[in-house]
């Protein structure tokens, strides 16, 4: 099912953003926004059409914001959407915050929401917190003219995420893990701004979208994730730094936790947007009961 309207969309999407786009019969887009140079949950059944993004530069989508969402609300529109779902984990759930707020701002005719997993919230001034993280400290090079300095100004601009959101927040929901001191620290700075509610995940590492990927009870699937992660972490420095020292440790954090999958999690939040009270009343209500069993509420 070919899409008329996406060769204008990669036309205008800046030049150091991958993108690839997958329809499925919904009127929602989600957007979603990987925490790597690389794609990612290209292959996860959602059940709504998905636009994945990923950032080549690492510069936590700061870059030109308001030409890229520009382009994808026009995109939106055409293919006639209603509502957008923006979704980021790490670096992309603070791309997923900025650009959602974004087009809070600039449209009104279709609905926007954010779901983002452990989000960056301060990028800039310089936030100690995230310099465990080498793509952040390639940021502030940046800022003094090393590399690509073209990208400092919109840091700049841009970096201050929780700031920024302030009056234009779309409807969002913050997952972050509640062992994870970045997490925790980024998470907090996000408690006073209107229209955000905050859910922690038990997990002592960065990461917490990944119980809501894996089925329930399926340890198969646990111990590829751990390959995977493991052996990408030899050549991605911020995910080394993420993972726990030890496989075993994160293979067990996850063993011990039951969650929703990404999908409910992502129809929840839909229906917190729609006017079906007795709908979401029953999602809400039936992730609520899950999330007191594993302790997050």
């Amino acid at each position: 099912m070919s899409n008329p309207h996406l060769p204008d969309l990669r036309a205008e999407v800046s030049a150091q953003y991958v993108l690839d786009y997958i329809p499925r019969e919904s009127d929602t887009l989600l957007v979603v926004m990987a925490p790597t140079p690389r794609l990612v949950l290209m292959k996860y059944p959602f059940a709504q059409s998905s636009l994945h993004l990923a950032d080549r530069f690492l510069s936590f989508y700061t870059n030109a914001p308001y030409r890229n969402v520009n382009a994808i609300v026009t995109f939106a529109r055409a293919s006639g959407y209603r509502r957008l779902l923006f979704i980021g984990s790490s670096k992309g759930g603070s791309g997923a915050l900025l650009w959602s707020s974004i087009a809070q701002e600039v449209q009104r005719d279709m609905a926007v929401q954010c779901i983002a997993f452990s989000p960056q919230t301060m990028l800039f001034p310089h936030n100690p917190v995230l310099d465990e993280l080498p793509s952040y400290r390639i940021s502030l090079d940046r800022l003094e003219g090393k590399g690509r300095a073209h990208l400092a100004k919109d840091f700049r601009r841009f970096g201050n995420i929780q700031d920024f959101i302030r009056g234009r927040t779309a409807l969002t929901t913050v997952y972050y893990s509640s062992g994870y001191g970045m997490d925790v620290a980024e998470a907090d700075r996000l408690r006073r701004v209107p229209g955000l509610r905050l859910i922690p995940v038990d997990l002592p590492f960065h990461g917490s979208i990944m119980p809501f990927t894996l089925t329930s009870g399926d340890q198969a699937a646990i111990e590829r994730l751990a390959d995977k992660l493991y052996a990408d972490a030899a050549k991605d420095p911020d995910l080394a730094r993420s993972l726990p020292d030890r496989r075993e440790d994160f293979v067990s954090s996850l063993r011990k936790l039951s969650a929703a999958s990404l999908n409910d999690v992502i129809a929840e939040t839909l229906a917190r947007g729609t006017a079906g009270r007795r709908k979401r009343l029953r999602l809400m209500n039936g992730l609520f009961r899950l999330y007191r069993r594993q302790g997050w509420v």
